[in-house]
């Protein structure tokens, strides 16, 4: 019987240490990505979203594989609640530190290029990122500066405009004071 129970404790320390690994190969390989402005997107599934996944499950397989490995019932019953508070610490840390991202497609009248926008907004403020679509699976974060004002969403309430010419696209946008101007940022395509 004690066999049995060295063997499964081996199994479940093995697959712990694998996802672990597993885990911490993604988190790098996408922090090294990102390191290069390049990002993971598909069908609006993005590197943050993934980056927190992976942190979880990594944070899980840690622990899951220091609780495999005690032998004494207290100190696994306080390992198990160290692990349960430090995930929703973990999580809340992810709900807090960042807004809710929408994501929109913009192609080029010829359809050889496509920007992505990422539009955030977080309490009172509000902005939005560029990136130029790679592949079907990578986009690329270009020099931009859009930002609005109390956490204001231009894209979602369609108040923009773009244009494209042949190097550059041209977004003006809605800045959400209640005002008739209307800002611009100029994007350089690669």
């Amino acid at each position: 019987m004690e066999q049995q129970h060295d063997k499964r404790t081996w199994n479940l320390s093995r697959a712990a240490a694998i996802t672990a690994l597993c885990s911490l190969g993604i988190l790098v390989c996408l922090g090294e990505l990102r390191q290069r402005n390049i990002f993971f997107y598909f069908f609006g599934l993005q590197t943050k979203l993934v980056l927190r996944i992976t942190g979880g499950v990594l944070l899980s397989a840690v622990c899951g594989l220091i609780m495999v490995n005690l032998k004494n019932v207290v100190l696994t019953t306080i390992a198990a609640i160290l692990y349960i508070i430090a995930l929703m610490l973990y999580f809340i840390c992810n709900v807090w530190t960042s807004g809710e991202e929408k994501y929109y497609e913009f192609q080029s009248p010829d359809h050889k290029r496509t920007i992505v926008v990422e539009e955030c907004s977080w309490l009172l403020a509000g902005g939005s990122n560029v990136y130029q679509k790679t592949s079907p699976f990578t986009i690329t974060k270009l020099k931009s500066d859009i930002s609005t004002d109390d956490g204001y969403r231009p894209f979602e309430n369609k108040d923009f405009a773009i244009t494209w010419s042949a190097r550059t696209v041209t977004i003006a946008y809605g800045f959400g004071n209640g005002g008739d101007t209307r800002p611009f940022t100029t994007v350089q395509l690669q």
